[in-house]
Protein backbone atom coordinates (compact mmCIF):
# COMPACT_ATOMS: atom_id res chain seq x y z
CA UNK A 1 0.00 0.00 0.00
CA UNK A 2 1.40 3.41 -0.88
CA UNK A 3 0.69 6.53 1.13
CA UNK A 4 1.27 9.72 -0.83
CA UNK A 5 2.29 12.13 1.95
CA UNK A 6 -0.43 10.63 4.10
CA UNK A 7 -1.90 12.96 6.69
CA UNK A 8 -3.33 10.41 9.08
CA UNK A 9 -3.97 6.84 10.04
CA UNK A 10 -7.33 5.90 11.51
CA UNK A 11 -7.05 5.12 15.25
CA UNK A 12 -8.26 1.53 14.87
CA UNK A 13 -6.15 0.73 11.75
CA UNK A 14 -4.09 -2.44 11.97
CA UNK A 15 -1.45 -3.39 9.41
CA UNK A 16 -1.88 -6.66 7.55
CA UNK A 17 1.10 -9.01 7.91
CA UNK A 18 1.24 -9.82 4.18
CA UNK A 19 1.05 -6.20 3.00
CA UNK A 20 4.00 -3.86 2.44
CA UNK A 21 3.50 -0.18 3.30
CA UNK A 22 5.38 2.80 1.87
CA UNK A 23 5.02 6.52 2.55
CA UNK A 24 6.20 8.85 -0.24
CA UNK A 25 6.56 12.48 0.75
CA UNK A 26 8.31 15.77 0.15
CA UNK A 27 8.82 18.70 2.47
CA UNK A 28 5.79 20.95 2.87
CA UNK A 29 3.75 22.54 5.65
CA UNK A 30 1.71 19.34 6.24
CA UNK A 31 4.83 17.23 6.75
CA UNK A 32 6.35 19.90 9.00
CA UNK A 33 3.13 20.02 11.05
CA UNK A 34 3.21 16.25 11.54
CA UNK A 35 6.34 16.77 13.63
CA UNK A 36 4.71 19.39 15.88
CA UNK A 37 3.17 18.65 19.27
CA UNK A 38 -0.02 20.20 20.61
CA UNK A 39 1.00 21.72 23.97
CA UNK A 40 -2.43 21.01 25.49
CA UNK A 41 -2.72 17.32 24.57
CA UNK A 42 0.97 16.39 24.14
CA UNK A 43 -0.08 14.64 20.93
CA UNK A 44 0.69 15.57 17.36
CA UNK A 45 -1.26 18.43 15.83
CA UNK A 46 -2.17 16.35 12.74
CA UNK A 47 -4.30 13.26 13.48
CA UNK A 48 -2.98 13.29 17.07
CA UNK A 49 0.42 12.27 15.70
CA UNK A 50 -0.90 9.06 14.16
CA UNK A 51 0.69 9.67 10.74
CA UNK A 52 2.29 7.28 8.24
CA UNK A 53 5.58 9.13 8.68
CA UNK A 54 5.62 8.13 12.36
CA UNK A 55 4.56 4.51 11.86
CA UNK A 56 7.19 1.77 11.75
CA UNK A 57 5.01 -0.23 9.34
CA UNK A 58 5.72 2.30 6.57
CA UNK A 59 8.97 2.50 4.64
CA UNK A 60 9.77 6.21 4.34
CA UNK A 61 10.74 7.73 0.98
CA UNK A 62 11.67 11.43 0.88
CA UNK A 63 11.74 13.26 -2.45
CA UNK A 64 12.62 16.81 -3.43
CA UNK A 65 9.40 18.77 -3.83
CA UNK A 66 8.27 21.39 -6.32
CA UNK A 67 8.84 24.28 -3.90
CA UNK A 68 12.10 23.20 -2.22
CA UNK A 69 14.05 26.22 -3.44
CA UNK A 70 11.41 28.64 -2.13
CA UNK A 71 10.98 26.78 1.17
CA UNK A 72 14.70 26.37 1.86
CA UNK A 73 15.18 27.86 5.31
CA UNK A 74 11.63 29.22 5.55
CA UNK A 75 10.58 26.90 8.38
CA UNK A 76 13.39 24.39 8.92
CA UNK A 77 15.87 23.33 6.32
CA UNK A 78 15.85 19.72 5.15
CA UNK A 79 18.90 18.06 3.68
CA UNK A 80 18.15 15.60 0.92
CA UNK A 81 18.33 12.10 2.31
CA UNK A 82 17.59 13.18 5.88
CA UNK A 83 14.48 13.83 7.88
CA UNK A 84 16.09 14.97 11.14
CA UNK A 85 13.68 17.92 11.37
CA UNK A 86 10.93 15.52 12.40
CA UNK A 87 10.47 14.90 16.09
CA UNK A 88 9.47 11.31 16.61
CA UNK A 89 9.70 8.85 19.45
CA UNK A 90 11.18 6.27 17.08
CA UNK A 91 14.36 6.47 15.08
CA UNK A 92 14.26 8.62 11.93
CA UNK A 93 13.07 6.87 8.78
CA UNK A 94 15.49 5.94 6.05
CA UNK A 95 14.97 8.52 3.33
CA UNK A 96 15.54 8.14 -0.41
CA UNK A 97 15.90 10.95 -2.89
CA UNK A 98 15.33 11.20 -6.62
Amino acid sequence: MISLAGAGVLPDWEPQPTTEYSNLYYYNVLIHSQGATNPFTNKGVVWDGNNPIHRDEFDQNFYRGPDDDELDGAINSVEEGESSWLTTASSPPTARTT
